[in-house]
């Protein structure tokens, strides 16, 4: 079943299949700290934010980011964010290859869950994620992936899809992809998807 965006935080009607853990990018709530999320991303990604990555603004542009929020670090909340995680992927599993399909995944996390002094913090809390996440995973590692993430080649990989994962962190002042507001926040895609959309290709740049 699809069902389409209202069009209300989007510059034009997007259809995005209907998810049960996943929030659509017009569906995000208006009030508490989901809401600072979403201002603190529509800022950055907004045409004259000058934000390196054209890819990202894009698929806000067209209404295509999907969100998952995560309230604490609790076990549990783990465990509901790898559920989540498993939907995102078996969404993306569907992709046929363009970019009105390529739904960008951010997982925001609250204060409650995260709030350090330093990018080293959030990237030893971002780490610490991945891991719980990787143990929570029921399907293999890919065969031909690394397990190490010091090697060449390596990738995240979850419910056996390789995925690109880009942590942004408020103390990350300097870099502009590293930042997307006042909470932790990692941007998930597809390893296949991101390389072919985000990097230095042709696609990339549209």
């Amino acid at each position: 079943m699809d069902l389409p965006t209202q069009g209300n935080r989007a510059s034009r009607i997007t259809t995005i299949p209907l998810t049960r853990y996943l929030t659509r990018q017009d569906e995000v709530s208006s009030v508490g700290w989901q809401s600072e999320v979403f201002i603190d991303i529509k800022q950055r990604l907004s045409k004259e934010s000058g934000f390196p990555c054209v890819f990202s603004k894009n698929a806000f542009k067209n209404g295509l980011i999907l969100f998952y929020f995560v309230e604490d670090s609790s076990r549990y909340s783990m465990i509901k964010l790898a559920e989540a995680l498993r939907e995102f992927v078996e969404l993306s599993r569907q992709w046929d290859g363009t970019l009105q399909t390529s739904y960008p995944l951010i997982v925001a996390f609250s204060h409650k869950a995260i709030q350090a002094e330093s990018v080293e913090e959030y990237h030893q809390f971002g780490w610490q994620v991945l891991q719980e996440i990787h143990e929570l995973d029921m399907e293999d590692w890919p065969e031909d992936i690394n397990t190490k993430p010091e090697a060449p080649g390596w990738s995240m990989c979850f419910h056996g899809m390789p995925i690109f994962c880009n942590m942004s962190n408020p103390e990350h002042y300097h870099r502009r992809s590293r930042n997307l507001g006042r909470h932790f926040v990692i941007v998930i895609n597809p390893r296949e998807r991101f390389d072919e959309f985000a990097g230095n290709t042709p696609a990339g740049q549209k």
